[in-house]
């Protein structure tokens, strides 16, 4: 059993995996704002993986960020400098292209593309299910 993390604000999203991973046999906490992330930075390490979106409200501690990077592009900076093999999957309506994240040199992240067809979810519900 996986213990899953899931950072998203959109709660359509969020509330159709959790029960998802919870119908597969995992453990699923969700995030639906970056604060909320970021207050519990030090706790991510429970999490067998993390399912982060991309393209999410700033929230007021990274509100005045001068990057011009996404908000879920940040967050795997910060969870990335923290936890640098904790495995990440990024979803986003974005190409991988142009996201700024390695995926090439980043082994432990992965990416799928939204929108989320039923495809998608049983490959990332395989993902999970492998611990890949």
């Amino acid at each position: 059993m996986a213990n899953i993390c899931i950072i998203d604000d959109d709660i359509l999203f969020t509330d159709d995996m959790s029960y998802l991973i919870a119908d597969a046999g995992h453990k699923c906490k969700t995030f639906r704002d970056a604060d909320n992330v970021l207050n519990q930075l030090h706790g991510l390490d429970k999490f067998n993986m993390i399912i982060l979106d991309i393209m999410m409200m700033r929230g007021e501690k990274l509100v005045e960020s001068y990057s011009t990077d996404d908000t879920g592009e940040i967050l795997h900076k910060m969870i990335r400098q923290k936890y640098p093999t904790k495995k990440i999957i990024v979803i986003s309506a974005k190409s991988h292209k142009n996201i700024n994240i390695d995926f090439e040199n980043d082994r432990h992240t992965g990416f799928i593309q939204k929108p989320m067809t039923e495809d998608k979810i049983n490959e990332l519900l395989n993902i999970i299910s492998k611990g890949d």
